[in-house]
């Protein structure tokens, strides 16, 4: 029996010396070339909640206090709604990315609808986004009548090539930006480090309506 047990142990120590060196080769490996984490990215264009309008516009505007000389993310909000023709001319000098909608009601909520924009002639690319808008709200799933009365309208004004937009996403070294918010009607734009990536930060649309406080709206107003 002994002899019998010696026998089958010499004949597996050879396979479990193999395994436990193969083991042993494949922890070596991955102490020398450890997986990679993604960073997680908290960069973010836009106001706090609860801020304050005035606060959010200082630090928009002492995000423009660098020296770097590379194109920057930045969002650009404006007072009330404009025309295609009007952000264009107010982002002249940078690469618009993305146009964000709203139609303006009082005392009603709206929704806000952000649109990428391509390459080439701004107003045209403008003109399109706000279709594009339109059918992004006419898709939407409404929870009310109301929400529903609130859609359809909202829609039919952005398919009429309303001034609508709200904000603008756009890339620019810091001179244009810092002219970009010296225009009427710009009330803060906000950059981002040189090195953020696209894709990496979240929007936070400055709402017209919200003046004092970055709060929730009323929404108790008649919607036509």
């Amino acid at each position: 029996m002994r002899d019998r047990t010696r026998a089958a142990i010499w004949r597996w120590l050879p396979i479990v010396i193999a395994v436990v060196g193969a083991a042993a080769v494949v922890v070596g490996m991955g102490l020398a070339n450890p997986v990679r984490h993604l960073a997680v990215n908290t960069d973010r264009l836009g106001p706090d909640s609860g801020e304050s309008v005035a606060h959010y516009q200082a630090r928009a505007r002492q995000s423009l206090v660098t020296d770097n000389a590379d194109p920057h993310w930045a969002l650009v909000s404006f007072d009330t709604g404009q025309g295609s023709a009007q952000a264009a001319a107010a982002a002249s000098g940078a690469r618009i990315s993305k146009a964000l909608f709203q139609v303006q009601l009082p005392r009603v909520q709206t929704p806000v609808v952000a649109v990428q924009t391509a390459a080439g002639d701004p107003v045209g690319q403008l003109d399109t986004a706000g279709g594009v808008a339109a059918d992004q709200v006419r898709a939407a799933l409404a929870d009310s009548d109301r929400a529903q009365r609130v859609d359809d309208y909202s829609a039919a004004q952005l398919q009429s090539d309303c001034a609508c937009i709200i904000g603008l996403l756009v890339r620019a070294p810091v001179p244009v930006l810092a002219r970009i918010q010296a225009v009427p009607g710009v009330r803060a734009v906000e950059a981002l480090p040189a090195d953020a990536v696209y894709g990496h930060f979240s929007l936070v649309p400055l709402l017209p309506a919200q003046t004092d406080y970055v709060v929730p709206l009323p929404d108790d107003g008649p919607v036509p």
